[in-house]
């Protein structure tokens, strides 16, 4: 995989200077001898939780009318390999740290919590199906077979990498730890989980 940039429409301002800024637009996947296809930011933006070297990421949660937005580090990803014969399928874990980030209105850490984890889950199943879509292992899941389980990848490979289905990914774990808000950018403050 080789992700490419973009200059974005906005820049950043300072008191004595305009800078472009730098998006990730997308990624190219390649193969030994040729270009795959391409995929942009939007159709792969759960590749980004399975990515160890990610040092910051922001995640929002819009809900009706509040927004709340969390700062991920401090990312943990296991890929475990399942196997029953010559059936191959895959659990993805994901642990990080967070800060909350912006509140727009009171609510419960929990509640915060649940939907974070839930638009990661989200996001890493989309970016799956997204590869299945266009036979792209997205994930680099065949690789896992072949470094843990040799026998097996060598019983059920395809042209150099083990047969994907929607099926194939068989649970996504995501936890997501609240470490704390600092001033919470001045916005309202969180209810305990037993605050009504």
């Amino acid at each position: 995989m080789i992700p490419y940039v973009r200059l974005a429409k906005h820049t950043w301002k300072t008191n004595k200077k305009t800078d472009q800024i730098v998006q990730f637009s997308g990624a190219a996947f390649v193969t030994k001898n040729n270009l795959k296809n391409t995929l942009s930011y939007k159709k792969i933006k759960g590749l980004k939780w399975l990515n160890e070297d990610l040092k910051r990421e922001e995640i929002s949660i819009k809900e009706e009318s509040a927004s709340v937005s969390l700062l991920i580090d401090k990312l943990k990803v296991k890929k475990k390999v399942v196997v029953t014969g010559r059936d191959v399928r895959f659990q993805i874990s994901v642990e990080v740290d967070a800060i909350l980030w912006e509140l727009m209105h009171p609510k419960k850490l929990k509640d915060v919590q649940n939907a974070a984890e839930e638009t990661m889950r989200n996001e890493i199943k989309q970016t799956f199906l997204e590869g299945i879509k266009t036979n792209t292992d997205v994930y680099r899941l065949s690789e896992e077979v072949y470094r843990n389980h040799l026998k097996t990848w060598q019983a059920v490979e395809k042209n150099g990498k083990v047969p994907l289905t929607e099926e194939s990914l068989q649970s996504i774990s995501v936890k997501i730890k609240l470490i704390h808000g600092g001033e919470q950018r001045k916005r309202p403050t969180l209810h305990s989980q037993q605050s009504r």
